[in-house]
């Protein structure tokens, strides 16, 4: 029983053996030679395997697998540049058909935003006034004391340096609002161009989107 189980596995194991060498016989290699013309082959010359080349199936004569042509060090930059961007182009489509239904619906939020931004800048404008006023007095005051020969208060020259310091501040705010108003509209565009957008393959990918920052 042993030495008949023993033949049987030596049996098996030539037929897959020999099914193997079968099976690799049959594969064939389509590609193009050196002078431009196509070739069906049983093997592929070294030097041709760069260029790219089709395995067939030898019984049912079908394409198996296909290797693609190696690219060189610029072609490979270039390829990954363009995924990256057709990659950063599908998130951005994404999050953008999640956040609007409509490019209406673009228009109300970006309506909203400006608003909000022009009442901080309204507000600031406000406390702006108000602070140089004061300043303007103080130091009305402080020119009126030295005129007069006397020595300008310490309390009235740090109140002074205070409201300056917090001029300086406010100023800076409106620069700050004023380009994130900017930064704000050209977002809403962005949005508006991934929203319109069909392919990003089609349209060969596209350049890394503009977030919203917070603006408060």
């Amino acid at each position: 029983m042993k030495k008949h189980f023993g033949k049987l596995t030596l049996l098996l194991t030539l037929s897959l053996l020999i099914a193997t060498q079968v099976s690799a016989a049959t594969r064939l290699y389509r590609y193009v030679n050196d002078q431009g013309n196509v070739v069906v082959s049983y093997s592929i010359p070294s030097d041709r395997v760069k260029y790219g080349y089709e395995v067939l199936d030898g019984e049912r004569f079908v394409v198996i697998e296909v290797i693609e042509p190696q690219l060189s060090d610029e072609e490979a930059a270039r390829r990954t540049q363009r995924n990256l961007a057709i990659a950063n182009c599908e998130v951005a489509m994404k999050r953008v058909r999640a956040l609007y239904r409509s490019l209406d619906d673009i228009d109300r939020a970006e309506n909203r935003a400006v608003a909000s931004m022009d009442n901080l800048l309204a507000n600031t404008d406000a406390n702006l006034s108000q602070l140089r006023k004061q300043l303007g007095e103080m130091q009305e005051r402080a020119a009126g004391i030295e005129r007069q020969g006397r020595v300008i208060p310490e309390t009235l020259l740090e109140s002074i340096r205070l409201s300056e310091s917090q001029i300086d501040g406010l100023e800076n705010d409106v620069k700050k609002r004023a380009v994130a108003q900017a930064k704000a509209r050209t977002g809403f565009n962005e949005d508006r161009r991934w929203y319109a957008l069909g392919d990003c393959v089609l349209a060969g990918g596209a350049n890394a989107h503009v977030e919203h920052e917070d603006l408060e």
